[in-house]
């Protein structure tokens, strides 16, 4: 079992543009809180968000809603990147409510073990609020934000609707650049 400890924090990355324009969470790996019938998670990454509805051939992430349990929705970028900027889509025929009141965090986690398990350890940053009804948000992230994970976290018990999810960053050249080394 591979373990990752922190030794240093990182020192400003320049962004590549290299990378810039690139949506690095395209089809990774994502998991939803609870999924609503057929809603599953992935398809906030499919890469299509040109119509945001349900009842077209565009299908959302939806959570249920589980008593006593925020609903989230989160992607393993598979990698440690600065993160700049993240684009989330949300329905445009209905059902604002499920698209508000939630956070986006940045995770940096503190192992490599059973990843899904371990998105409350590890150095988090919170890269916005959304308070109110919305039908797509884009966040800016604070300079030098760099993780492994985002996740769009509701505050409240009420379910979460995302179409679509789009990150923006560089990837940093190792894992001693980010300030963590395998043991």
């Amino acid at each position: 079992m591979q373990y990752l400890i922190k030794i240093w924090k990182i020192p400003y990355v320049k962004p590549t543009s290299a990378f810039a324009d690139a949506n690095i969470a395209l089809k990774k790996p994502t998991k939803l809180s609870s999924v609503f019938e057929q809603y599953n998670s992935t398809y906030a990454l499919d890469g299509d968000r040109s119509d945001r509805s349900i009842h077209g051939d565009f299908i959302c992430a939806q959570s249920d809603s589980v008593a006593n349990q925020q609903s989230w929705w989160a992607v393993d970028l598979q990698n440690v990147y600065v993160i700049n900027d993240v684009d989330i889509f949300g329905r445009t025929d209905c059902c604002y409510d499920a698209f508000a009141n939630f956070d986006v965090e940045i995770i940096l986690p503190t192992c490599t073990c059973n990843h899904w398990n371990n998105l409350e350890e590890g150095d988090k940053i919170n890269c916005h609020y959304q308070e109110t009804e919305s039908q797509k948000i884009t966040v800016t992230c604070p300079s030098n934000t760099i993780g492994r994970y985002v996740r769009i976290k509701r505050r409240d018990t009420v379910y979460l609707i995302i179409c679509e999810v789009e990150v923006y960053g560089n990837p940093l050249n190792s894992l001693r650049e980010s300030g963590w080394r395998q043991v």
